[in-house]
């Protein structure tokens, strides 16, 4: 296709007219692309008020491109870009690193090339797509919101400078929506590995392994020493490792020896968001999972025989089963946090004997575990039992000097001399303790979804929840298709003082990135404990509690507690937990537990109130 055939079809289709952004404060028609070029052949391209890198490389039989973005309006944006970066109308492939619709979804837009992903991306990607009436309704609802936002700001300001191109990128990405949406799926396939020979280019695709999605793929350039590895690695974070996902341990260990292998010709190692990937993270994490994959591949999981017996033959059968199964470690492995937070759930559920009963087992099979005398110090305290309550804190100091729940539970209750719940969300779960409490909930671009649960277990309370982030919109991965909207309640900027608030919440999901990139939201997690309020996050939201500088985690272990663990006053850390990775969607965060947490640390001054 000619350049001016190209030019009517962006128009025709799209109604996307080629023109500059308006001025802020001002709707924009279409956002802006930034460009990083990385040599003559290969460049990165971001859409202003996106977070999607997506990778274009030029070769002999014309251009391949890396992901399409979230929707073919978007997509039409990047093309007219790459057409006049490489100088080149000719698009020979497009690949889809895996089949979320936000690196999919733009495939439209490239139809003439030939589309390529694992086979498992054509169910995924039909499964998604049956999302998108939603999906658009929530995007227009957004921008409205969006608009009378701009509306409210003065026209120059930092917020609107801020708020303008994500307008225009959700007002482009709706109408790649509703002007002739079509899924675009790949056309070409395999399930092991596919070479594409482009001339002076050669493109290696590996399958990864069920991880970030059952389809995702590792691309490899050597002329250009290039890694493309979509959405699978996060600086500073190990693959997530439970019993579901020891299945595909031997598929990513070979992926990455086959990455780490190429140090010396690899200058560029990239996400499918956010920053390069350094490649001593990748070497940490093929340690981690040899390390695993050599403990317990050709094992069957202690946990899930263990949860099935409990569940169909009672406690003593599972107990008798699980200490028989810790005497055959050829044939089973045993996650011991799994079946400690099976154990604790139960605690929270007020069945204190069952509780007590396997984390004395627990204790028992693991004499040298911290983690194990923490649990059985929890219980017994939650029991009255004072005494055994001290004698297994103490022993799980002695194990881990720097487990600061029980140095934590220790001084309260040497100091009260009276027995009390254990960790701060040792109350029954949905228990409301003191007054209804106000609590602000910290929000960023590409959230998670633990702040719709979140929203609804405080409304079951009597809470009152606020939104609070730096800018008015933000963009999320509600249920893992990174299409809904939300708005701040509080701004950052305008937050002069916290009186009236208790509680800042810092919940699981991808924005965690964004928080602690920024100085300002950094400051503001400081200024908000400072000011006497409790802070309370879990899974990657601790990264952000660590990167203020509220505490100190030495260890993985230590920064991802198995349970919810108060660090210091007014600080409480959970587990892992909540959307994707390392959770497994906002049905594992632990929403009630991080709620009856905070409710008991407020209750410690008697009325409630922090």
């Amino acid at each position: 296709m000619n350049s001016l055939g190209y030019l009517v079809l962006s128009v025709l289709l799209w109604g996307i007219p080629l023109q500059s952004p308006a001025p802020p404060g001002q709707a924009n028609v279409v956002p802006g692309v930034n460009v990083e070029r990385l040599s003559d052949r290969a460049a990165v391209f971001n859409i202003e008020g996106g977070n999607a890198n997506v990778v274009a490389l030029k070769s002999k039989k014309g251009i391949v491109v890396i992901d399409t973005e979230g929707s073919p309006a978007l997509a039409l944006l990047l093309r007219r870009k790459m057409s006049e970066v490489f100088g080149s109308e000719t698009f020979a492939y497009v690949i889809n690193t895996h089949s979320h619709g936000d690196h999919t979804f733009g495939n439209q837009a490239f139809a003439e090339a030939v589309i390529v992903g694992h086979e498992n991306c054509l169910a995924e990607m039909a499964e998604n797509a049956k999302s998108i009436e939603k999906t658009s309704a929530a995007v227009k609802a957004g921008i409205a919101r969006m608009k009378a936002g701009l509306e409210k700001m003065a026209p120059n300001s930092d917020q609107a400078r801020a708020l303008t191109p994500r307008l225009a990128y959700y007002e482009t990405m709706l109408r790649g929506y509703e002007d002739g949406f079509s899924l675009t799926p790949p056309s070409v396939t395999f399930n092991d590995r596919l070479t594409l020979d482009l001339g002076d280019l050669i493109l290696d695709l590996t399958y990864f392994g069920t991880s970030h999605s059952s389809s995702h793929i590792v691309i490899r350039c050597p002329q250009e020493g290039l890694w493309l590895t979509g959405d699978l690695f996060t600086t500073g974070e190990d693959l997530y490792i439970d019993s579901e996902r020891v299945a595909h341990f031997a598929r990513w260990e070979a992926c990455l020896e086959k990455i780490t292998a190429t140090e010396k010709e690899t200058r560029h190692i990239l996400a499918g968001h956010g920053d390069r990937i350094p490649m001593d993270h990748l070497k940490k994490e093929l340690a981690y999972v040899r390390a695993k994959q050599a403990e317990l591949a050709g094992k069957e999981s202690a946990f899930f025989a263990f949860r099935k017996a409990f569940e169909g033959q009672g406690l003593e059968a599972a107990v008798r089963l699980l200490r028989d199964l810790k005497t055959k470690p050829e044939k089973y492995y045993i996650l011991h946090p799994e079946l400690d937070q099976y154990a604790y759930r139960l605690m929270l559920g007020g069945k204190n004997e069952e509780a007590l009963s396997i984390f004395r087992t627990l204790a028992d099979l693991f004499p040298d575990s911290y983690l194990a005398f923490d649990s059985l110090g929890e219980v017994y305290r939650r029991k009255g039992d004072k005494d055994l309550a001290i004698a297994n804190f103490k022993r799980s100091l002695e194990l881990n000097p720097e487990n600061n729940n029980a140095a934590e539970q220790l001084k309260d209750l040497e100091k009260k001399g009276v027995a009390r719940p254990g960790k701060a969300e040792s109350a029954p779960p949905g228990a409301k303790v003191g007054r209804p409490l106000n609590v602000l909930v910290l929000l960023g671009e590409w959230f998670g979804d633990a702040y719709f649960p979140l929203e609804k277990e405080f409304a079951a309370r009597g809470w009152t929840m606020k939104r609070v982030g730096v800018d008015a919109e933000y963009r999320g991965c509600y249920n893992k298709k990174r299409d809904i909207v939300l708005r701040s309640d509080k701004l950052i900027p305008d937050m002069k003082d916290f009186a009236g608030y208790d509680c800042l919440i810092i919940p699981s999901g991808p924005q965690w990135r964004k928080f602690n990139q920024n100085p300002a939201v950094l400051q503001f997690v400081r200024d908000a404990y400072a000011a006497g309020l409790i802070v309370a996050s879990f899974c990657v939201g601790n990264t952000t509690v660590k990167a203020a500088g509220l505490a100190d985690f030495p260890s993985d272990a230590a920064l991802y507690p198995g349970k919810v663990t108060l660090v210091k006053e007014r600080l409480l850390i959970g587990p892992r937990g909540g959307g994707p990775p390392p959770g497994d969607g906002f049905e594992s965060a632990p929403i009630k537990e991080i709620c009856n947490a905070v409710a008991a640390e407020s209750a410690k001054k008697g009325d409630g109130k922090v």
